[in-house]
């Protein structure tokens, strides 16, 4: 599966999870939880109005089995862990990323991806 990462960054070979929370696209994320994630969007489109400025969009392909669908839940965890920096921690030691949809879909992944291509938008 193809998801889209939009950045100001350009000739990125690899997206990564270790620049979580040093922009103001992430800055709130990490007030909720240190977990270092990048962030993603399964349209080539920008879903969120923070990310209208930005020069670049990047292509990366996931296996969509390891992904943890947490609009779906099936395991039920978030009754489990209730609060989201345990929930998290607890999901990057099995999958690389996880799903959840705030009005769009949108990918948090724990590991570092590689791009397949760039555009300017």
């Amino acid at each position: 599966m193809k998801l889209y990462h939009f950045t100001n960054k350009d000739n990125l070979k690899a997206i990564s999870p270790n620049y979580f929370g040093k922009n103001c696209y992430t800055q709130n994320d990490k007030n909720i939880s240190n977990v270092k994630r990048a962030f993603f969007y399964d349209r080539p489109i920008s879903q969120e109005y923070l990310l209208n400025d930005c020069k670049y969009r990047y292509t990366v392909e996931i296996n969509i089995k390891k992904i943890y669908d947490l609009s779906k839940d099936n395991k039920n965890l978030i009754n489990k862990y209730q609060d989201i920096d345990n929930l998290l921690r607890a999901l990057r030691d099995k999958y690389i990323g996880v799903k959840y949809n705030c009005g769009f879909e949108c990918y948090a992944i724990f590991k570092t991806l590689k791009t397949i291509s760039k555009k300017a938008v």
